[in-house]
């Protein structure tokens, strides 16, 4: 809750910055109500686009459950013979597709799976009532009251030391906040690409593989395999009973368009974002999601880029203000 909310208050810190400037005369907006509106003005935007995406939500989760799946695989009998002729020729062992689809899609569209959604969806929504309420009360106050939290940070460290911590605390909370922001804008901007392309050529419930495309992409690397994945998935799933020379042709236009959007968003709003908030090469970076994805899974590539933006920070100080590794570091005549 603490790690969310921080990332949050950075989020929402220029705009509360902003209001608590404002002034109407003599009145001045208080600190405590610039957090309030900032953090409702954030939430609002949230909730506009669940109530975006809510009905179509439903309305994929409707023919889901409505899909026969006699029908389903009729209609990809063919392709599947196809293909278990093809892999057959270098199999001892005989496989069936048809089988393991027919397994898959009665257990996918099976009543009792939906009721365990269900029953799942609403203990996740208990716990999301209480996250929501200590995640918006500990940001409220990080808000509020950050400067009584940096001068509490202060009396615990040494005085000779306080220079440093100022600098390390001004430039991470200026690359932080630049990163996550920066994020936050890629997300739109992967969303807004994704959403208009599968529009144009058709594609049903684009706003839903958009929105989970877009989200996805802050998973470095799987995440959009993941979402372009899901797409195929809406795309199978929503046109099923569409001839199989119908839909191959869209399932390769909607790959075309998300893979499209993937190239601009890795050649051109990465590397912006990336080198606005971290100043580090990109095989650095590279290394660094590689490094934290081995060891803590996708967690830790989720928090490799601003972890180490931190560490950087903090070892680029100590190395300007140490005098034994200047000595050490120092050039020869």
């Amino acid at each position: 809750y603490i790690l969310i909310s921080a990332i949050l208050g950075l989020v929402i810190r220029p705009l509360f910055t902003k209001l608590k400037r404002l002034h109407i005369g003599k009145f001045r907006i208080s600190p405590a109500l610039s957090a309030l509106t900032s953090i409702a003005g954030f939430y609002s935007i949230i909730f506009v686009l669940i109530m975006i995406f809510i009905p179509a939500v439903a309305q994929e989760a409707k023919i889901i459950t409505q899909i026969d799946s006699d029908e389903a695989l009729r209609a990809i009998q063919e392709p599947l013979q196809n293909v278990e002729f093809a892999l057959n020729k270098f199999t001892d062992q005989p496989i069936s597709l048809q089988d393991y689809f027919t397994k898959k899609v009665n257990s996918l569209i099976n009543i009792s799976a939906i009721s365990s959604w269900v029953n799942t969806l609403t203990s996740f929504t208990g716990n999301l009532f209480i996250s929501f309420f200590a995640i918006t009360f500990i940001t409220f106050f990080f808000l509020k009251d950050s400067r009584v939290i940096i001068e509490n940070i202060y009396k615990i460290i040494p005085f000779e030391l306080r220079d440093e911590t100022d600098d390390v605390l001004t430039q991470v909370k200026s690359k932080l906040t630049r990163y996550f922001i920066g994020l936050f804008i890629e997300v739109l901007l992967v969303f807004t690409f994704n959403a208009i392309g599968l529009y144009s050529i058709g594609i049903e419930n684009c706003l839903i593989i958009a929105l989970f495309a877009g989200v996805l992409n802050v998973i470095p690397y799987i995440g959009p395999l993941i979402g372009l994945l899901f797409g195929g998935i809406i795309v199978v799933t929503t046109n099923y009973n569409m001839d199989f020379n119908q839909l191959l042709p869209l399932l390769g236009y909607t790959g075309g368009v998300m893979i499209g959007t993937q190239l601009l968003d890795n050649f051109i709003f990465q590397p912006y974002i990336y080198s606005n908030s971290v100043n580090a090469h990109p095989l650095e970076i590279f290394l660094v999601i590689l490094i934290a994805g081995n060891s803590y899974g996708i967690i830790g590539m989720m928090v490799a880029i601003p972890a180490y933006s931190v560490i950087r920070v903090i070892v680029k100080e100590a190395r300007e203000n140490s005098k034994i590794l200047n000595e050490i570091y120092k050039p020869t005549e």
